[in-house]
């Protein structure tokens, strides 16, 4: 009986060692100020997902990574210093990731953008991944759209943000290719709130569309607002990007003005059951669904493979992760759709044209 209890006291010992350590996620996201409902989306998906489809050890520190490239960075930096993390999930603004481009990579801290990203965020090197949709193909869908519609001549004014100038630059490319003419094209700087002479340099440009893209919708509320004081709305057909949609400051500033607005969405399986399943959770936890349902469904999708790849890796390594992604993810059936990460790391989720109501 003693040879017994010894024989099973080491079979225990030897499990608790095999066992996964922690693995560490760090988070920036936006946690506070104009979008903060990216952070509390990201919070609130975490939580339902530890609460029902957790079975692994993961422990998830969260840092408010704000708009800018310097708030952004020094969260990237706590993040990867301070806590330590294996591995980040990445809910913010490309500046914010952009600008910890040198720290992720020299760090070997594999980064995952589930936000949307474009050029700069695809090619930023061998740690970054994305899961999220992609700004190209927001920029492209967008061109696509004016095109088939006959609408040729199109004003187009952007946020000099790097997420818009990706969107602005795929787009400007893509549209003027195809027969289209940009009549009236100006960026602004972020955080600008008069519009007024913006306003009246592209009325006199015979635009059938005005274009739009923002970092956040604060500035399509600003603007929409000084050029229903200008001229009839209704003479134009107005697209932004989809960030405006969700954004309560920008509802709040525009009103009714921002109701019919279009934008490109990112395209998802909104119908998908587990999706719709998580979703219930949240609303009957939270009383309202996420802000950026998509950013939802991304993280879902990322916690997933992340535990698929644990269930066969114990330990986790940045090396083996990265192997995993990019040869083991084949046609992977998420919540998002079919993923597949390329030689670079990134999915190529598209866009489908929706309003704000």
């Amino acid at each position: 009986m003693k040879n017994f209890y010894i024989i099973a006291l080491a079979i225990l010992t030897t499990i608790n060692f095999l066992q996964a350590e922690t693995i560490t996620i760090g988070i920036p996201t936006v946690l506070s100020g104009d979008f903060a409902i990216v952070g509390e989306g990201a919070e609130r998906t975490i939580q339902i997902y530890k609460e029902h489809e957790l079975r692994h050890d993961l422990k998830f520190v969260f840092e408010d990574s704000k708009l800018s490239s310097s708030d952004g960075y020094k969260a990237f930096q706590k993040l990867i210093n301070f806590d330590q993390v294996d591995l980040i999930l990445g809910a913010c603004t490309s500046n914010a990731m952009m600008a910890a481009k040198g720290l992720v990579n020299s760090s070997k801290t594999p980064m995952v953008s589930i936000s949307t990203a474009g050029y700069n965020i695809d090619q930023a090197g061998e740690y970054f991944y994305r899961i999220g949709n992609s700004d190209i193909l927001n920029g492209i869908n967008q061109a696509d759209y004016f095109i088939k519609s006959k609408i040729l001549k199109v004003a187009l004014l952007s946020e000099e943000t790097e997420y818009t100038q990706d969107i602005t630059t795929s787009f400007r490319k893509h549209f003027l290719a195809n027969g289209g003419e940009i009549v009236f094209d100006q960026n602004f700087a972020p955080g600008t709130n008069d519009f007024k002479s913006l306003i009246t340099a592209l009325r006199s440009k015979s635009a059938q569309a005005i274009f739009l893209p923002t970092q956040t919708g604060t500035a399509l509320g600003l603007f929409l607002k000084q050029l229903n004081n200008q001229t009839m709305i209704s003479d134009y057909q107005i697209h932004t990007t989809f960030v405006a949609a969700p954004n309560p400051d920008a509802h709040k500033i525009a009103g009714d003005l921002i109701k019919g607005v279009y934008y490109m969405a990112p395209d998802y399986q909104k119908e998908n059951p587990r999706l719709v399943k998580l979703f219930k959770l949240y609303q009957d936890k939270y009383k309202s669904l996420p802000g950026l349902e998509f950013h939802a469904a991304g993280i879902i999708d990322m916690l997933d493979l992340i535990q698929i790849f644990l269930d066969k890796n114990p330990e986790f390594n940045a090396q083996a992760f990265n192997k995993f992604l990019i040869e083991e993810v084949n046609d992977y059936q998420g919540v998002l759709g079919k993923i597949n990460f390329d030689s670079e790391g990134n999915t190529n989720i598209g866009f489908k044209l929706e309003q704000i109501r």
